[in-house]
Order: C-alpha cells, then sequence, then structure tokens
C-alpha cells in the first residue's frame, strides 16, 4: 500500500490560499463540476497568476490540472466535496445530508467551507498554519470522500507522531528523512504496528 495526502500539482500548501482568493470571489465557487467549468477553473488561477499554464485553451489537459487543484482543496477540507460514500456500506452519501447543519454551506459541491474561509482570514503565517494543521488534524485514510484505500481508517498525522515519538523513546533522533518516510512509512499504515516499523526505521 501506497498512501498519500493531497497531490503533488500545487507543490507547496501555502499557494491553496491563494488559489482559494480567486475561487471565492468568482462564479465558480460552488460551481467547479464538469469538464468546462474544470477548465475555466483553471483559466481563472492562471489569469490571476496563481500558476503559469500553458494549457488553459486545451479542455483536456486544463481540466485535468483545473481537476488536480480542486481535488487538493476538498481533500484538505477546504472546500467541499462531491463524491462521498459510507465506509460500511460504499453507498454514496447526499451532500446536504452532511452539511445541512453548517450555516455557511448551502450544500453545492465545490463550495468553501469555514476552516477555508479561516484560511482566507489568515494574514499571518502562524495563523495559515493553524489551518493546514485543523485540516491534517482531521485528515484520514481511508475517508468518506477517498474510499478506495484498502485499510482501516487512520489519521496520518497521529501515524507519523506516533513513529517519531518512539524514535526518541528509542533514543534515536525524533526525526524522519525522506528515505525513512518514502520505504517504511508512507507504506504502511497502524495495521503493521509502530513498534514494529521503528525497529524497521532503526535497522535502516
Amino acid at each position: 500500500m501506497l498512501w498519500h495526502v493531497g497531490n503533488t500539482t500545487v507543490r507547496t500548501p501555502y499557494r491553496l490560499k491563494e488559489a482559494l482568493e480567486v475561487l471565492y470571489s468568482s462564479p465558480l465557487n460552488g460551481n467547479i463540476d464538469g469538464k468546462e467549468a474544470e477548465q475555466k477553473f483553471l483559466q481563472l488561477l492562471n489569469d490571476n497568476e496563481v500558476v503559469e499554464s500553458k494549457h488553459a485553451d486545451d479542455i483536456v489537459k486544463a481540466s485535468f490540472h483545473g481537476r488536480k487543484w480542486r481535488s487538493a482543496l476538498y481533500q484538505l477540507g477546504f472546500i467541499t466535496p462531491k463524491a462521498i460514500k459510507d465506509l460500511e456500506t460504499n453507498e454514496k452519501v447526499e451532500l446536504e445530508t452532511i452539511v445541512s447543519q453548517v450555516e455557511s454551506l448551502t450544500g453545492r459541491y465545490y463550495e468553501v467551507t469555514p476552516n477555508g474561509s479561516r484560511l482566507l482570514d489568515s494574514e499571518r503565517l502562524p495563523a495559515q498554519q493553524e489551518c493546514f494543521l485543523r485540516a491534517l488534524a482531521n485528515y484520514k485514510i481511508a475517508s468518506p470522500i477517498e474510499p478506495d484505500y484498502k485499510c482501516k481508517p487512520f489519521s496520518p498525522l497521529r501515524f507519523i507522531l506516533k513513529i517519531i515519538s518512539g524514535l526518541e523513546v528509542a533514543g534515536s533522533e525524533h526525526r524522519l528523512s525522506f528515505n525513512e518516510f518514502a520505504l517504511f512509512v508512507q507504506t504502511s499504515t497502524p495495521e503493521n504496528g509502530v513498534d514494529k516499523i521503528i525497529e524497521q526505521i532503526l535497522s535502516f
């Protein structure tokens, strides 16, 4: 198994705030469904210099890249998703059922969420980092928006922190190198056993 958070298209999470800013004040807020809308989203990002794309006029390539940006935003909870499934029954759950108690949301797909609004309002870096921490603290694999992972739901953030803490207890540096993360952490889940993963890292 190889799990991931978001995608590599955005490169750095701090660009998400810029994307949210142009999305929030546009007609695409709550309306990025379908190839034409995905293309318009990339064009919007391109016109506002969030990205520099040569594909904005090519609907196939533009919709692909627009979809990647949209995916990063909804995976971290800054906009609402579209596809929500019950992990036990694998049946579709209507978005309106999920967001009906959130006053600021209408139930539309891909509309800026309360945490997205917090990110928009954050002017200083620590405030932005708190928004990302909130997002990561709630992020799970598998989840109702990413049900295809074949594992028991777990928090990647908590999983990584347990491993780092265990390394410190074992007398090692309380950090993970790129290779350690890639070889032993991102290919595992808590079901593999945190202690066993720590032993593998120390042996490595």
